[in-house]
């Protein structure tokens, strides 16, 4: 994930934080970064499925575009801004 995003201030690294508390993290994430110059916002969610849909569910109230991983690396969702 380091070559893929070097600034990590638009990184989001839910590791750690609870599936009860993930919703609320992506949500503040978003309305911080919702209007900045840059294009990609990074939310990593690790290997999980759970913590990857509620990521998902929370982002399509922003109408972006977003990606799960990479060919090696499945642990993160990239997300559009337009």
């Amino acid at each position: 994930m380091q070559a893929t995003n070097p600034n990590k201030e638009y990184t989001l690294d839910l590791h750690g934080v609870r599936h009860s508390d993930a919703s609320r993290e992506v949500d503040k994430f978003m309305y911080n970064n919702i209007s900045s110059s840059v294009s990609t916002l990074y939310v990593i969610t690790g290997h999980s499925t759970i913590m990857q849909e509620i990521v998902i569910e929370t982002i399509k109230d922003y109408n972006v575009d977003y990606t799960i991983g990479d060919f090696t690396n499945h642990g993160y969702i990239s997300i559009k801004l337009n």
